[in-house]
């Protein structure tokens, strides 16, 4: 359940998409902190400080990550010189992209103007399977993906969908339940209730 709060790095990474004035990124923090913390890690919940510092230090990093990713052969090669080495697949969580979405939906809803979200079950499910074959870490990832089925990735789904207050409906207002629906193409809308 760790892993479904949000962290200062989702927030930021969720800020930073949202293309926002310094005004309205301040305005949208508050906003988080005053209605989102249970979904808050603990050491965020009385430390409104701490929070915005910490999405300050990613919102910064995002913004800088052109030039930090220009460096990194130079950071793999001074590890690899000291006797150590960056273990990338620590680093990847089986549902962290399908996790973010959830939590990118729910603000998007909640503190920005979208009512609502539209997306096919087929799009959702395959946004899962995001990283390409440049990306560190992609036969491990495929290998976990393949032992996956898409019962569990709904199963995943459903349980974000629960965790985050989100429900989601068909054409006409039906509601849907995910695991049920084998229909990958049908258009989902997802509201938080």
């Amino acid at each position: 359940m760790k892993e479904l709060l949000y962290s200062a790095l989702d927030l930021a990474i969720i800020i930073d998409k949202m293309q926002l004035g310094c005004q309205e990124e301040s305005h949208l923090i508050d906003l988080i902190w005053d209605g989102e913390k249970p979904f808050l890690p603990e050491k965020y919940r009385n430390n409104k400080r701490r929070l915005i510092s910490d999405i300050m230090y990613w919102l910064t990093y995002l913004y800088e990550k052109p030039i930090f990713d220009k460096e990194f052969q130079a950071v793999q090669n001074d590890c690899e010189n000291g006797n150590h080495a960056i273990e990338a697949d620590r680093y990847i969580t089986d549902f962290s992209n399908l996790d973010l979405f959830f939590k990118r939906v729910r603000i998007r809803i909640l503190y920005c103007e979208d009512k609502y979200v539209k997306i096919k079950l087929r799009t959702l499910v395959t946004n899962y399977d995001s990283l390409t074959e440049d990306d560190k870490g992609f036969v491990l990832f495929r290998k976990k993906r393949k032992q996956q089925s898409q019962l569990l990735i709904k199963q995943h789904i459903n349980y974000c969908m629960t965790f985050y207050h989100l429900e989601a409906t068909l054409r006409g207002g039906i509601p849907c339940n995910i695991i049920e629906t084998t229909n990958l193409d049908k258009m989902l809308t997802l509201h938080v209730i």
